[in-house]
This record gives structure tokens, C-alpha cells and sequence, in this order.
């Protein structure tokens, strides 16, 4: 998948996320950003990747509503751009046993499929959790499972986000997914 193998700019990634080119520069030099740990010599651009382009986007968009450290909203941003579980963490009752439903799957740097629901990237401090929204609610029981139940957390709609970032690439996200998950 092409996008996947892109290489994009600073003035690129901040047009898709929202983030200054600044902030990213910043970002960059504080070692926060996956990929950009070494300060670059005067007259050197930087090269993001598809990953670094939701990684940065997550962490954006996770400082604007309401993490207030920037190393807190990289690491999950990062957690969730760079890896995948594979699993939904979505849970399901099958007479009367409760079992994690397999049928979807995240790729690294995607939410999951628009047809297996909403993604949400979970976050309480330090720790992450991907949740998978069905029906347009989210299992607190399964969240709070995963964030070693929080005093509270913030829940980033990261299929949003996604859309977001490709309609400002002038991309369209529903044939973005499904040729990466080759629907």
C-alpha cells in the first residue's frame, strides 16, 4: 500500500494534523517522535513516515483535549501508531460464555475496518487502550480492565482523526482501509 510507504515532510504532516510545523520541529528535537531522535545539521529536512503522520496527529490531538504532558500523549500515540495488537478487545456473549471477538483485526497506523465499527485509543496517565465501538458505545468494563482501572481517561475517537487526516491529504479513507485490509 502506497501510502504506507510514503515519505512526507513537516510542512506535509502539519497540513494533515493540524500540528504546526513548529510544534513538530519541537517535537522532533525533544526526541518525542519515533524516527527523529538525532538533531539534523542546519539545511537538513526531515522525513516522516505514514506511522510518524498518526503518531503525531494522535498526539496532537490528545494534548488539545486534555493531556497535558507531551511525552504522556506520544507514548500512546506512538503505542497505537507504531503496533498493533491484532485483537479487537472487543468482547461478546455466546450462550452465556463471554469470549473476545477475533473477527477484526487493526493494522499498525489504521483504525480498524469502518465496517467492524469506531476506533478509540483509551488513555489514563502512562497506559493505552484501543477499543473497539460497535454500536457507539464504548465497554468500560473491558477499558478500565485494560488501564488497570483509572480514576478516569480520555477516549480519542482515532477513527475520526483518520478521517480527518486523509480528507486534508485529499485522500478518502473508505478506499484507504479497504485496500489495507483488502476489503
Amino acid at each position: 500500500m502506497e501510502l504506507l510507504t510514503r515519505k512526507f515532510t513537516a510542512q506535509s504532516v502539519a497540513l494533515a494534523t493540524g500540528a504546526t510545523a513548529k510544534e513538530i520541529a519541537n517535537w522532533a528535537d525533544r526526541g518525542l517522535i519515533v524516527g527523529q531522535r538525532e538533531p539534523l545539521g542546519k539545511g537538513f529536512k526531515r522525513a516522516f513516515s505514514w506511522f510518524n503522520v498518526m503518531e503525531i496527529g494522535g498526539a496532537a490531538a490528545l494534548m488539545r483535549i486534555g493531556i497535558n504532558s507531551p511525552a504522556d500523549a506520544f507514548a500512546a500515540s506512538q503505542w497505537f501508531s507504531h503496533g498493533s495488537d491484532g485483537a479487537t478487545g472487543y468482547m461478546v456473549q455466546d450462550d452465556d460464555a463471554i469470549r473476545e471477538d477475533q473477527d477484526a483485526e487493526r493494522l499498525p497506523g489504521l483504525p480498524y475496518h469502518y465496517l467492524d465499527g469506531t476506533t478509540y485509543l483509551c488513555v489514563s496517565g502512562g497506559k493505552a487502550q484501543v477499543a473497539l465501538s460497535r454500536d457507539g458505545t464504548l465497554d468500560l468494563k473491558e477499558i478500565n480492565r485494560g488501564l488497570n482501572v483509572p480514576l478516569g481517561f480520555i477516549a480519542l475517537n482515532v477513527s475520526r482523526l483518520f478521517n480527518g487526516i486523509l480528507q486534508r491529504m485529499a485522500l478518502s479513507s473508505v478506499e484507504v482501509l479497504d485496500e489495507a485490509y483488502g476489503k
